[in-house]
């Protein structure tokens, strides 16, 4: 009896590593995407990069039961929650609450950049007179 007791709960832990979970709702996000690259990779990603917009801002990521979660610890901020479903990344973006166009421009595109990006690369923007326009 206590051998099939421990069978029923390895197969039953098994089974639910398996298991995609969805993050729990905190709101509507204001956009969602998808990516080929990993959860964790893009929760990093994200943090790392809208701290580069601002290095004054404290911006962390954390793993949770069912993924990722990159925010901002501004009462304002933006926030991502990052998790695997059908084997994609999706991402849940919550956008900052300001009415700062530049940051939330700045936001937005290194939110999209961690999407598609290369390790260690950096989003930029060539200008017509030739310079890089990192942020």
């Amino acid at each position: 009896m206590f051998k099939k007791i421990i069978a029923i709960s390895l197969l039953t832990l098994t089974g639910c590593s398996a298991l995609e979970m969805t993050p729990p709702s905190h709101g509507t996000p204001d956009a969602v995407f998808t990516s080929e690259t990993s959860p964790k990779y893009v929760a990093v990603c994200l943090s790392s990069q809208w701290h580069n917009y601002d290095p004054m801002m404290p911006y962390a990521f954390e793993e949770k039961y069912w993924g990722y979660r990159a925010f901002n610890n501004m009462p304002n901020g933006e926030s991502a929650d990052v998790y695997t479903k059908n084997g994609r990344s999706v991402i849940n973006y919550y956008a900052p609450k300001t009415n700062n166009k530049e940051w939330i421009a700045a936001s937005e595109k290194a939110t999209k950049f961690c999407l598609t990006a290369n390790y260690h690369a950096a989003p930029q923007e060539k200008r017509a007179d030739g310079q890089v326009k990192l942020w």
